[in-house]
C-alpha cells in the first residue's frame, strides 16, 4: 500500500471495521500521544531538576515543546533515527556505572548466595 506509521494502522483498521476503523485509530493515537507527552515531560523535568536544580524546569519545558513540535513536523524515519541514537546514548553512562559498580555487585551476589535464609534452605 505504500503507507507507513499511523496511516497504515488506520488503513488496516478501516479494512476490517469499515468506517469506524479510522476514527478508532485517530482517537487512540491522540490519547496515547497526549498522555505520553505529558508523562515524558514530567519525567524529564524531574530528572533535570534532580541534576541541575529547580531553575531548569521552565527552560526544560520550553525545550520539550520545541522538540515535540519538531517531532510532529519532520519525516518519520528521521524521528526514529534520532530516537534510536539518543536512547543508545543513554546506555553509555549506564554501562559506565555498571563497570564501576561491578565490585559491589559481585560482593552483594556472594552475600546473597552465602545466606541460607534468603535462598529458602
Amino acid at each position: 500500500t505504500g503507507l507507513t506509521s499511523t496511516a497504515l494502522t488506520a488503513h488496516a483498521f478501516a479494512s476490517v471495521l469499515g468506517g469506524v476503523g479510522g476514527p478508532i485509530v485517530a482517537i487512540g493515537s491522540l490519547l496515547f500521544g497526549y498522555s505520553t507527552l505529558i508523562t515524558w515531560c514530567y519525567y524529564g523535568q524531574q530528572c533535570a531538576r534532580f541534576i541541575v536544580g529547580p531553575g531548569i524546569i521552565k527552560p526544560y519545558a520550553w525545550l520539550f515543546v520545541i522538540f515535540a513540535f519538531a517531532g510532529a513536523v519532520v519525516k518519520v524515519p528521521f524521528v526514529w533515527l534520532l530516537t534510536d541514537t539518543l536512547n543508545g546514548a543513554m546506555a553509555i553512562p549506564n554501562l559506565i556505572g555498571l563497570v564501576f559498580l561491578s565490585g559491589v555487585m559481585v560482593k552483594e551476589l556472594k552475600d546473597y548466595f552465602s545466606n541460607p535464609e534468603l535462598l529458602g534452605r
